[in-house]
């Protein structure tokens, strides 16, 4: 199984910099999983919009994953679905050179629900084995329904990188 993959995205630079601009304007970051207000992001950062026309994508979701601790996030699946997407994609905003997405296989979850209201399933135990892992320095599709979690780099936070949800699978881009 492929579990990530580098793509490219037409006006990274920009969804980049405008991406980071809008997030800092939020004030303190909580740390995870934040979701941005939709309409507030694309009038700050408009390009994101069109990045993913070459895909015939388009972005219906933005959030934010914030660590700002060397310690590892636990391994988890975003959430476990059949009609839900399988994979997203992350764009690198700030300090993630050096910190690691890392992907699992086996094991057994529990459902936690979330201070944001989103639930995910963390792993109970030590029964899953790393298959795999990335640095996300580019635009990056993500299984986001297997098992991963992030590893901070201790010398580079808080870590900041841009999670979009497409209208379409972004899974095909695994080949």
């Amino acid at each position: 199984m492929i579990y990530h993959k580098y793509i490219e995205i037409d006006n990274l630079e920009k969804v980049q910099e405008n991406s980071l601009v809008y997030v800092l304007s939020l004030g303190k970051l909580s740390t995870g999983l934040s979701i941005l207000n939709w309409n507030d992001y694309t009038k700050q950062c408009p390009e994101v919009l069109t990045s993913l026309v070459r895909y015939n994508m388009r972005p219906t979701l933005a959030a934010i994953y914030v660590s700002y601790s060397h310690d590892a996030s636990y391994v988890h699946r975003d959430y476990q679905s059949k009609t839900k997407n399988q994979c997203r994609i992350n764009i690198p905003l700030m300090n993630c050179e050096g910190s690691k997405t890392e992907f699992y296989s086996g094991g057994t979850y529990n459902a936690i629900n979330q201070p944001n209201g989103l639930t995910y399933y963390i792993l109970e135990d030590d029964s899953a084995t790393k298959v795999s892992e990335v640095e996300i320095i580019k635009p990056t599709v993500i299984r986001i329904q297997e098992p991963h979690r992030v590893v901070t780099n201790p010398e580079r936070n808080p870590r900041i990188c841009l999670s979009l949800h497409t209208n379409i699978d972004p899974v095909f881009l695994l080949t």
